[in-house]
């Protein structure tokens, strides 16, 4: 069937069954992706009004909401099937992710302990909690939780296979300690800070193993002795995960262990573009890789809105092949042909007298080295960046714009333009 046979379709409800129901909402998810949302909302509409308290068709239903950001609409539906069967272990589940996306954090909470929850077993449930836990606030739960992440998991493993601990918080007098990366390369420039932090325990010594494009830029890290390929048995004592970092150390929503700048590269001035007024570090796109990516990248079109800002002079830090040539045109010098490596990175970063990043590595790496850095966080932001303020304990240079939950860019782009408008003044 089509997507033009969704429109007659939905209208013959006598002929639909509930096996037809993902059929019928994929109908409408594609409807609604080529901007038909006239016939997405009429075969969404028939399922709901078929099987209004049909638990299998609301979760698919919610799902298509939630893939389309209606996050009220899906907790709507959730809703209905929790009043059917209220301690079923999936239905609180859903509701809870639901609730999150919405920035409802604290329903989101007691789904999660509801029922079953209470004891669940299941690491992929606590986790979600951890991160829920985390976004309120509550560092201490939401990092013992974030524990059982598979990622640490498997590292645990590792190291038993070969005889070696995972560190825990064991004293460290003398020891040899092997910091390894893991998620993206923002979280290792944000936890990296805690190399300090272990020698000041007692470590004799900390090395770092990571993804070959960071690793010349720890390389340059405050107490960071040793940056190594893979990990090799005779080299360590102790392994510790970067993520693992700020439960090891106590890390809160007002502390998170920031002494100053802990990376320094030397700035590339010369690449700059010639003329006069503060240049400004562009970094509007993220990995597109990642899962989390169209939450967090400002569209081109929206970013044009700083063109209209005189005086200053733009420099894009977005890496090829992200940046658009139409976007840059006329607007901001492109610097990615420097960039081989996040050490070339920094020196770039060193030479702005201001970085304007979405939630990327380049914020962080900004912020790492005491550069003036507005970050630009989207909606369902990271649980590092808390919520409503401005400000953040990870970095005092940073400044925080944030998008409102439902909102399109532009409001929060013109208000950043506006400031660098006053800015200068």
């Amino acid at each position: 069937m089509s997507v033009e046979d969704a429109e007659p379709f939905s209208q013959e409800s006598a002929d639909i069954t509930i096996t037809d129901v993902p059929r019928m909402v994929g109908l409408g998810l594609v409807a609604y992706r080529r901007g038909d949302h006239r016939v997405a909302a009429r075969a969404w509409k028939t399922v709901f009004d078929l099987f209004p308290f049909e638990c299998a068709a609301l979760t698919e239903l919610s799902r298509a909401y939630i893939e389309t950001r209606r996050y009220h609409k899906s907790l709507h539906l959730m809703q209905r099937c929790l009043l059917v069967d209220p301690g079923n272990p999936a239905y609180n589940m859903e509701y809870g992710r639901v609730a999150r996306l919405a920035e409802q954090y604290r329903d989101a909470l007691q789904a999660f302990r509801r029922g079953r929850f209470a004891s669940a077993e299941d690491d992929s449930v606590k986790v979600m909690r951890s991160l829920t836990l985390l976004k309120v606030g509550d560092w201490n739960e939401g990092l013992a939780l974030y524990e059982r992440r598979e990622s640490n998991r498997t590292f645990q493993a590792d190291l038993a296979a070969v005889g070696k601990d995972v560190w825990a918080g064991e004293p460290l007098d003398g020891k040899r300690v092997l910091i390894m990366a893991e998620q993206g390369h923002g979280d290792t420039i944000n936890f990296i800070r805690y190399a300090t932090a272990l020698k000041r325990a007692g470590a004799s010594e900390v090395s770092f193993t990571g993804m070959p494009a960071i690793r010349p830029l720890i390389a340059k890290a405050r107490n960071v002795d040793r940056v190594v390929d893979g990990i090799s048995v005779d080299q360590f004592d102790y392994g510790v995960l970067t993520c693992s970092l700020p439960l090891r150390f106590n890390a809160s929503l007002k502390s998170a262990a920031y002494e100053g700048p802990y990376l320094e590269c030397a700035p590339r001035s010369e690449v700059m573009p010639a003329g006069r007024g503060p240049v400004i570090g562009l970094c509007w796109r993220g990995n597109p890789q990642n899962s989390r990516d169209a939450l967090r990248s400002v569209p081109d079109e929206a970013i044009r809105a700083f063109a209209d800002v005189p005086g200053v002079r733009f420099v894009s830090l977005v890496n090829r092949p992200a940046a658009s040539p139409e976007v840059l045109r006329d607007f901001a010098h492109d610097l990615s042909p420097e960039i081989g490596d996040f050490a070339d990175l920094g020196s770039l970063v060193a030479a702005c007298d201001l970085v304007i990043s979405v939630d990327t590595a380049v914020g962080h790496l900004a912020g790492a080295m005491g550069r003036n850095v507005w970050m630009i966080l989207g909606e369902q932001s990271d649980w590092r960046w808390g919520n409503g303020s401005d400000r953040t304990a990870w970095y005092r240079s940073m400044r925080l714009y944030r998008q409102p939950n439902g909102q399109q860019w532009e409001p929060t782009i013109e208000k950043i333009a506006e400031d660098l408008r006053n800015l200068k003044k």
